[in-house]
């Protein structure tokens, strides 16, 4: 959470679509781990199996979501495209690529 905080605050300030992108898949993927905790959770204690069903509804969203993000960002580059608008230097920005490299 903190790190989607980071990216989303330091991309509006650097007006930086990428920094802005990256912080927005940060909430997805927050999104997607919460609902299968609380969906494994509510199976154990309901006493019943986890489905494969329960497992791919998070995943499934979480698709769309990603989906929906993409034509924002695809119409946000062509913009500043068009426009001559580039991106400025962001420190935070910089810190956080060089902390994400290492686990991709």
């Amino acid at each position: 959470m903190i790190e989607a905080a980071v990216e989303i605050g330091s991309g509006i300030a650097a007006h930086s679509l990428t920094l802005i992108a990256f912080g927005v898949d940060s909430v997805i993927e927050l999104q997607i781990g919460v609902r299968r905790a609380v969906a494994s959770q509510y199976r154990a204690r309901q006493g019943e199996e986890f489905s494969e069903e329960t497992e791919q509804r998070p995943a499934m969203i979480g698709a769309a979501l990603l989906v929906a993000l993409t034509p924002y960002v695809v119409v946000s580059a062509a913009w500043s495209l068009w426009s001559g608008e580039g991106q400025k230097f962001s420190l935070a920005g910089l810190v956080l690529a060089a902390l994400a490299l290492p686990m991709i």
